[in-house]
């Protein structure tokens, strides 16, 4: 009897490529869309994230449509094909060049796992995959980019494979604006840049203020909100969630207001302050959030926008691609720039990240912000929300991969340094002296931190799924807590 190895592949879809060979073809982006047209749309995938990792199912009918490689799998009818494209959905956006023709998009499969069989013959790989279903029909026209808007997956339907249930949302404005900041060259060669409709808006007002209100409560049920900010905050999220909420004296929510916003947009990574937002909705669009009002602004001299928060009655603070800072103190009306953090080079904007890249920290304290770059050793500036000058903290040599700096109790820290191979620092300083301390986590690999007492002397660190470190002596000693037991239960 031949001997038989199985493993179970957990594999990207970089790697997929070697498993599915031809019948599964890498999707290049050329500069020019040719004689071709091009497939948009993108996923909201709150409830599936793993979606994102999927890439696009797509059949045609050979007998209609040149098929190329006629090797894969054919189901349904002799002539029909189905294939799969690597790396056609980016970021949650499909963006994948197809010959003219008649399609169905079946789908969305990823690879879970697979196996190998060692015979006399050779070795033979057998992978198994989830598809989860959309069955949506449309069609590919030379020089043109059909879309197929924004597909949303049920979040109130049992989860079950056979029981998913997409609609599907108008997504004009936010993919625009995502292809001609990530995609510019494809999609500037398009005979046209307005896009022919491959979808019908099928879920209602009713239903997609329903969805709305699902996400806003589930974000709200997470703990981020209830440490940093007052009882009256905006809460953000996918799907144009933006929405007014009061909070309990015992962690009740209630949410008083759902903002009437673009409806697929992404504003997960809005900075809020209170009860006002500012949201980066293009490089250089922001949306602001002041007195239960939605405002609108463009500012060309800051872009590309980055990052972006509210504060005070009336401030705006927004970081560019270089880490220049655009700060207004009246809403929008005036703006002063701080070039004291300037890049010699700006961030490179990745083809596979969302337009809202996020790179900077930006962290409110009681009187003025700190803003650093994340997964850095530095610089963190500070200025105060007055008005007054920014300046650069002096930081110990021991300090790399912020991501977090918090007040409390008087002091300022900067979170745990997540280091791969030797044990972990937690740093703080008094803010009355300006002096640092530097405390050895007796563990590495750890990413975030919460303190939770006014005094600062309870903090807690989540050091992996592994153990959360824990002291109540503000460093002295350490003890261990499983995850399940701690404040970090459920993230």
């Amino acid at each position: 009897m031949p001997r038989i190895r199985k493993s179970l592949l957990q594999i990207i879809p970089a790697i997929y490529l070697l498993l599915t060979g031809c019948s599964a073809p890498l999707v290049l982006l050329p500069d020019d869309v040719g004689n071709d047209g091009l497939l948009v749309g993108q996923v909201s995938s709150i409830t599936w994230p793993e979606i994102s990792l999927s890439d696009p199912l797509i059949s045609f009918d050979v007998g209609k449509l040149d098929a190329g490689d006629e090797s894969v799998t054919k189901s349904g009818s002799p002539n029909v094909v189905k294939k799969k494209y690597i790396g056609g959905l980016r970021a949650n956006t499909i963006v994948l060049p197809l010959a003219p023709g008649e399609y169905t998009l079946e789908g969305f499969q990823r690879l879970v796992g697979g196996e190998s069989f060692s015979t006399p013959a050779g070795t033979y790989s057998r992978n198994s995959y989830i598809t989860y279903p959309v069955k949506k029909k449309f069609t590919i026209h030379s020089g043109r980019a059909t879309n197929l808007g924004m597909i949303v997956i049920d979040p109130f339907m049992q989860k079950s494979k056979k029981k998913l249930e997409p609609f599907f949302l108008d997504n004009t404005y936010e993919l625009t604006t995502f292809l001609e900041d990530r995609h510019s060259k494809i999609f500037n060669s398009l005979e046209s840049k307005d896009f022919i409709n491959g979808y019908k808006v099928s879920l209602s007002a009713e239903k997609l203020n329903r969805l709305r209100r699902y996400v806003t409560e589930k974000t709200v049920s997470g703990k981020r909100w209830r440490y940093h900010h007052p009882n009256d905050v905006i809460v953000t999220g996918k799907n144009g969630t933006l929405a007014r909420i009061v909070m309990g004296s015992e962690g009740s929510a209630q949410i008083k207001k759902l903002f009437d916003a673009y409806s697929v947009a992404d504003y997960s990574n809005c900075g809020v302050s209170g009860s006002r937002a500012v949201c980066v909705v293009s490089p250089e669009i922001i949306l602001l959030i002041d007195d239960d009002q939605i405002k609108w602004r463009t500012l060309p001299d800051a872009k590309p926008i980055n990052t972006a928060t509210a504060f005070g009655e009336k401030g705006i603070l927004l970081i560019d691609d270089s880490r220049r800072l655009h700060i207004s103190y009246d809403n929008g009306s005036t703006w002063t720039q701080y070039t004291g953090m300037q890049k010699k080079e700006p961030i490179e904007r990745s083809k596979y990240e969302p337009i809202d890249v996020n790179s900077f920290g930006i962290y409110l304290g009681e009187s003025g912000y700190y803003v650093f770059e994340k997964n850095s050793d530095g610089p963190i500036v500070y200025a105060d929300y007055s008005g007054g000058k920014h300046h650069s903290m002096n930081l110990p040599d021991t300090v790399e991969n912020i991501m977090q700096v918090e007040e409390k109790g008087d002091r300022l820290f900067i979170g745990p340094s997540k280091t791969d191979i030797f044990d972990d620092k937690l740093h703080y300083m008094s803010l009355s002296s300006q002096q640092w301390k530097v405390i050895e986590v007796p563990t590495n690999l750890c990413s975030k931190m919460v303190i939770l007492d006014e005094e600062a002397n309870h903090i807690e660190l989540f050091c992996g799924e592994r153990d959360v470190q824990v002291t109540r002596n503000q460093g002295a000693t350490w003890s261990k807590k499983f995850v399940s037991a701690s404040y970090f239960n459920g993230y």
